[in-house]
């Protein structure tokens, strides 16, 4: 009996923030149990992990985490039985975005390699892992390419969107270099002049985070402000699939 118990537990898969489960989960399904280490809307770059986060990962089969983002994770992978940062899956350099988890291209880099990681704890699914990774490079390919025309330019609160708007087609200017810390008086001083020179198309925030300069200067400007997840707790495709809807409504009305 106990062996049979055994044989049929799920493999745990700790993650360190809910967008990397989503990914994940889109490739490996119900055939995996997973665990989100860090609280629901953490920061990932402040965060500082608990004795229980600690206890989470231990307990875990794996643990995967972006890199370089999230600094405290950095710690949790030494305790982990098998540690996976995404930034090394893709070999990428320092002056990479490090938000993996907000770039369709670095998503649908690694979905392949996710789908060979994932079949090594349950190969019998191998064919069904790959299978979903390629629906998901389809759906990115697709909604990138319906999407991807020279669109004008977005100001964004925060640089961690920067991928997500070049890649559909926009110039990006970014506010501030922190998430969630207001400019001064000097950038916001700045910031009205070149609105006032510069046709900003859209402004974009960041859910739960400081933006009051940036809807000043969108009212002062007349340009529409949306507000983007970049904690979304759902798969990446229908992350992607409801920012692009977001984004062309609030763009096509700026119009």
């Amino acid at each position: 009996m106990l062996f049979t118990l055994f044989l049929f537990a799920k493999v745990t898969i700790a993650v360190s923030i809910s967008p990397i489960k989503g990914i994940v989960e889109e490739i490996g399904g119900k055939q995996f149990r997973y665990e989100v280490v860090y609280p629901e809307g953490a920061n990932p770059h402040l965060y500082e992990p608990k004795p229980s986060d600690v206890l989470k990962v231990k307990k875990s089969d794996v643990f995967i985490f972006a890199g370089r983002a999230e600094p405290g994770a950095k710690k949790l992978c030494r305790l982990a039985k098998r540690c996976i940062s995404l930034e090394r899956l893709l070999h990428t350099t320092r002056r990479t975005n490090p938000h993996i988890w907000l770039n369709p291209l670095a998503v649908h880099a690694l979905a392949d390699t996710l789908a060979t990681l994932l079949s090594y704890y349950n190969p019998e699914y191998k064919d069904t892992f790959l299978k979903r990774a390629e629906k998901m490079k389809k759906i990115i390919d697709s909604l990138l390419k319906l999407n991807k025309k020279e669109k004008g330019t977005v100001l964004l609160m925060h640089g961690a969107f920067v991928p997500l708007f070049t890649q559909l087609g926009y110039k990006v200017e970014v506010i501030a270099r922190e998430p969630g810390v207001e400019p001064g008086a000097t950038i916001f001083k700045t910031l009205k002049e070149k609105a006032s020179r510069e046709e900003f198309i859209l402004g974009v925030c960041e859910e739960g985070r400081p933006c009051k300069i940036l809807k000043i200067v969108a009212e002062e400007a007349h340009f529409p402000v949306i507000f983007l997840n970049p904690l979304y707790n759902t798969s990446f495709t229908r992350f992607l699939e409801n920012a692009v809807m977001k984004i062309n409504n609030a763009a096509h009305s700026s119009k």
